[in-house]
C-alpha cells in the first residue's frame, strides 16, 4: 500500500559499521542512550513519540525513534551476514523479499566479504530486490583508493549480475560528528557523503 512506510532493510557482514551509518541517520548514538540493545537481533526501527524497544521475539526488538522521516520510512536493521544464525535467516529472508530497498554496508577496509556477496546474490536472483552500495569507513582511505574501490565493486557487479548498482562511499563518523556536534557541521557533512 502506498499509505504505508517505505521499508529499508539494511544488511552486511559484522564490523562493517553498520551501527555507525544508522546512528548517523537518526543523528542519534543509540549504542550510548541505551535504547539499540546490545544483543545480536533484528531491528525494526519506526515512528515513535519517544525512545522505546518492544521485543517482538527473542531474535526481533522493534525501536521506536522519535525521528521525523520515521513517519515515512522503517529501517530493518540485520545481524551480519557472516555470523547469521538460523533464525535470525529466517527473518532476515522475511524481511528482504518485502523491502522497497535494501541498503548493502561494505567497509572501505575490506569490502570483499564473500557472505555479503553471497546474500547479495540471493537478494539479487531470488528476490529482485532494488540495491543501493554504501562504501562505509571511506574516510580511512584516500579519495584514488576509494575509486580503484568503486570501479572494482562496479566491475564486479557486471560480471556477476549483469548490472552495477548505485554505490556511495561516506563516512557515517564524519556524518555523526556533523549532526550531533556544533563544531565544522557544514565541513564534516559535505566529507562524510551523506549529502
Amino acid at each position: 500500500s502506498l499509505k504505508e512506510p517505505f521499508v529499508f532493510v539494511v544488511v552486511g557482514e559484522v564490523n562493517v559499521s553498520k551501527s555507525t551509518f544508522l546512528n548517523a541517520l537518526f543523528g542519534q548514538d543509540f549504542s550510548h542512550t541505551g535504547v539499540m540493545p546490545t544483543t545480536d537481533k533484528i531491528l525494526f526501527f519506526k515512528h515513535g513519540p519517544e525512545p522505546r524497544v518492544v521485543p517482538v521475539s527473542p531474535t526481533l526488538d522493534e525501536v521506536h525513534v522519535p525521528a521525523d522521516f520515521l513517519r515515512d520510512y522503517h529501517i530493518v536493521d540485520t545481524p551480519g551476514t557472516n555470523s547469521i544464525e538460523n533464525e535470525h535467516q529466517q527473518i532476515t529472508e522475511r524481511f528482504v523479499p518485502v523491502a522497497d530497498l535494501v541498503i548493502f554496508v561494505f567497509s572501505a577496509m575490506n569490502p570483499w566479504g564473500a557472505s555479503a556477496w553471497q546474500f547479495l546474490d540471493k537478494v539479487h536472483r531470488e528476490w529482485m530486490r532494488h540495491v543501493v552500495f554504501v562504501l562505509q569507513q571511506s574516510d580511512l582511505r584516500t579519495p584514488e583508493e576509494i575509486l580503484v574501490i568503486s570501479d572494482y565493486m562496479n566491475q564486479l557487479c557486471r560480471q556477476r549480475f549483469g548490472r552495477e548498482f548505485p554505490l556511495f562511499p561516506v563516512s557515517a563518523k564524519k556524518a555523526f560528528l556533523a549532526r550531533s556536534s556544533g563544531l565544522d557541521r557544514e565541513r564534516l557533512l559535505e566529507e562524510s557523503g551523506f549529502q
